[in-house]
């Protein structure tokens, strides 16, 4: 019998865990990756940020639609074409 080790982040979990810790992992590097591509976009004339919504059936079939100002929106999705 052969040993099979999950690792996710450094940190061991069982067989059993795997799918939703990788899952998971996956959602918070989706996360971090739009934060670091978007995260300081501010709208000109109010300040407010944008506001992403991501969803999808599975972590490799995704969309992500982008509420705010025209001018936001449209900085959003130059910069993730750019960076993603």
């Amino acid at each position: 019998m052969i040993d099979i080790l999950f690792e996710i982040n450094g940190r061991k979990v069982s067989s059993r865990q795997f799918p939703n810790e990788l899952e998971k992992a996956v959602a918070k590097g989706i996360r971090d990756k739009l934060t670091r591509a978007v995260g300081n976009i501010r709208d000109p004339m109010t300040g407010k940020s944008p506001k992403l919504k991501v969803t999808g059936r599975s972590l490799d079939k995704f969309s992500i639609k982008v509420e705010g100002s025209s001018e936001v929106i449209s900085e959003v999705e130059r910069r993730l074409a750019k960076n993603w």
